[in-house]
């Protein structure tokens, strides 16, 4: 079933401009040279909008994190720069502004473009604190190793030259659990007590808003994942169907409102022989399905607005 993964989706389809298919066919195909690609393409917007921004581009050009599909984060990127291509090291200002989300996207765009069965998982990634990790909102690629039948997950946006002295992770190989949970395995971690759920989240701090983090945010991302193993690739901050009215409730209520269904769903995405039948089942189901209209925030931050998806759906 690997083959299901291998084929364009509507979001990852990388479209017809000459530019994008001439850089895409000079790559060269090997997992490294993918992820140094997608590396080089984005330039997370955390570091654009904050107060102490860490780069001269302008706060406008945020709004690109809101790009939706891969052929318009790849005809703006190879609009910038010396040389339209995805193997050159870029300045910031070169870089399309996003984050995990877009590079994940990316590299699914390239793998699949070589014929490389790949998937996203929408999760959280370790913080690495060693006394009490924090799991951030994050999302990486799986990708289909024939040789040993068995799906490896890949980091798509940390560069090499971004380590921490002693960080050993293996950003062709993460460690499930370790480096990274899935959101089906970060839901059943917090459901069983093994670490708190409101050690996952956007941002650690008691300034965060509750639908930020908590179980909140575990549901939100157990859904995006979900749509995107669908090859529904969504924007995060996208929100629909049974998230719709959590905003006001307390962790814990939506935990018991929400419980059940996104255990059913964690039973299906959560294991690593995931069948496709059963998840496209769930991705049919009214509350879990992505609908034509979606609430999203709105590029210039000003916002939830209501966007048309009806291109994600292929239609």
């Amino acid at each position: 079933m690997a083959s299901y993964w291998t084929a364009q989706s509507p979001v990852s389809s990388p479209g017809t401009d000459p530019l994008t298919t001439t850089a895409i066919a000079n790559l060269s195909p090997d997992l490294s040279s993918l992820r140094t690609a997608t590396t080089n393409a984005i330039y997370h917007f955390t570091n654009v909008d904050s107060p102490s921004p860490n780069s001269d581009i302008p706060t406008s050009r945020t709004a690109e994190k809101s790009l939706r599909y891969a052929s318009s984060i790849l005809s703006t990127l190879l609009s910038r720069g010396s040389s339209p291509s995805l193997s050159i090291p870029r300045d910031p200002i070169d870089r399309v502004v996003g984050c995990s989300r877009d590079t994940a996207l990316l590299f699914l765009t390239l793998a699949r473009a070589k014929g490389i069965s790949a998937r996203g998982r929408v999760g959280f990634v370790s913080d690495k604190d060693p006394t009490d990790p924090f799991w951030l909102d994050h999302v990486v690629v799986e990708v289909y190793d024939a040789e040993s039948q068995r799906w490896k997950m890949v980091e798509t946006m940390a560069s090499e030259s971004s380590r921490d002295e002693g960080d050993d992770v293996d950003f062709l190989g993460l460690r499930p659990g370790v480096d990274f949970m899935t959101a089906p395995q970060a839901w059943k971690t917090a459901r069983d007590g093994m670490v708190d759920a409101k050690r996952f989240g956007v941002a650690p701090g008691e300034w965060m808003p509750d639908f930020l983090k908590g179980w909140h945010y575990l549901a939100h991302n157990v859904l995006h994942d979900l749509a995107w193993l669908g090859k529904k690739e969504m924007l995060l901050w996208d929100h629909w169907g049974v998230q719709e009215g959590t905003r006001g409730m307390t962790g814990e209520e939506v935990r018991d409102k929400l419980g059940k269904l996104v255990d059913e769903v964690c039973e299906v995405t959560g294991r690593e022989d995931l069948k496709v039948e059963k998840m496209e089942e769930l991705l049919g189901r009214e509350g879990l399905a992505v609908p034509k209209m979606v609430g999203t925030v709105a590029p210039s931050g000003g916002g939830m607005i209501e966007e048309d998806v009806s291109k994600v759906l292929g239609l």
